[in-house]
């Protein structure tokens, strides 16, 4: 069938092996089990890792589409260790930090980066910040100052993260985080997720930092979307990840990679929170505000009108998308994109299928 942008555009995934990730982790969508690490297996246009065209096709989406016309980015991620400690920046702040000469090279592109994780299996997060009385608590146990404490009874949390990454600058041992978690008693997914937090990380200060965020567990099917410019860490598990196309990451620790306190403090928005979403019963994944919504998908088909782009992603089986002129099938491991430019599509599903759905500014 001719690649045309009102088509369904069969692409293929980008496999990324960072550290974190688990041995042969996807190799449900990649197809290879060679004992590598698999972290992420992206689909999109990015221009750090565009799709390649799959099928009867050679080359990239971005041969046949341009990057505004693919506005999400989507992944399969597998972590088996804690991810980096973390904030996305939105758009303005991601602009105003691209101007500045201190900045350059931190950020991957200029997009606001927006997310939404669908665990696929039990899955462990921290996301936003903990109940401050909570955070001292573990804290206090651990040895913290005077001064951190005090910005967390004043209820300033982000303060209080910036002592312990500055002038705190605080560094324990493993012994002596496995004490205070022993010592605090916490309630027990907080102290699965700080032990292996500490077993990966012990001495690095931003292990002190993952106790101001709050510890979730995800059962498979469970969700958690987060707006740019609040703190989070992945634990463990796998997950379906929709966003924003960007790559954008400011690390506050928990990472060989770019550390930069300062730049990932000045995108935190205090006014924003992340939100949990429990297994919905018509599977519909909405937040209020977020500029994409997720659909799950089965054997019986789902409707999705045109004028948004669309990504069909089959979690297990395959799945297929009818226009009513053109049917277009995709394997697991493989997914498919839909333009604006797409008419209003029938989709189903042999197993499972996650659509991401951009939504239109004046639905957000």
């Amino acid at each position: 069938m001719e690649l045309r942008p009102d088509r369904p555009i069969l692409i293929g995934g980008v496999l990324k092996d960072y550290d974190w990730g688990v041995v042969d982790g996807l190799a449900a969508w990649t197809g290879q089990r060679d004992g590598r690490r698999q972290a992420e297996l992206w689909f999109g246009a990015h221009a750090s890792s565009p799709s390649p065209l799959a099928g009867d096709h050679s080359g990239l989406i971005t041969d046949v589409l341009a990057p505004e016309d693919v506005p999400l980015l989507v992944k399969l991620l597998a972590a088996e260790t804690p991810l980096s400690l973390q904030v996305h920046p939105d758009r303005a702040t991601a602009i105003a930090m691209a101007s500045e000469p201190g900045s350059r090279g931190l950020l991957a592109d200029e997009n606001e980066k927006t997310e939404m994780l669908v665990a696929l299996a039990p899955s462990t997060v921290l996301v936003g910040w903990r109940p401050p009385v909570q955070a001292a608590r573990l804290l206090g146990c651990a040895g913290v100052s005077p001064e951190v404490l005090a910005a967390l009874d004043s209820g300033d949390s982000a303060l209080a993260a910036a002592l312990l990454l500055g002038s705190e600058a605080m560094s324990r041992t493993l012994e002596q985080w496995h004490s205070a978690l022993t010592e605090c008693g916490l309630d027990e997914v907080t102290v699965i997720a700080m032990s292996a937090v500490a077993r990966r990380f012990g001495e690095d200060p931003g292990v002190a930092v993952a106790t101001l965020l709050d510890a979730r567990r995800l059962s498979p099917g469970e969700a958690v979307y987060l707006p740019a410019g609040v703190p989070h860490a992945y634990v463990h598990g796998m997950g379906a990840e929709v966003m924003t196309s960007s790559d954008n990451v400011l690390r506050l620790g928990l990472t060989h990679k770019t550390v930069s306190v300062e730049h990932a403090l000045e995108a935190m928005r205090r006014d924003r929170t992340g939100t949990l979403l429990s297994v919905p019963g018509d599977g519909r994944y909405s937040v209020p505000g977020a500029p994409f919504e997720i659909v799950s998908v089965g054997h019986e088909p789902v409707e999705f009108e045109g004028g948004r782009y669309r990504l069909v992603l089959p979690v297990s089986g395959s799945a297929a998308a009818d226009t009513g002129t053109d049917v277009a099938t995709a394997p697991q491991g493989l997914a498919l994109a839909l333009t604006s430019r797409t008419p209003t599509v029938r989709i189903t599903a042999s197993g499972q299928a996650l659509v991401a759905v951009a939504l239109a500014q004046d639905q957000v």
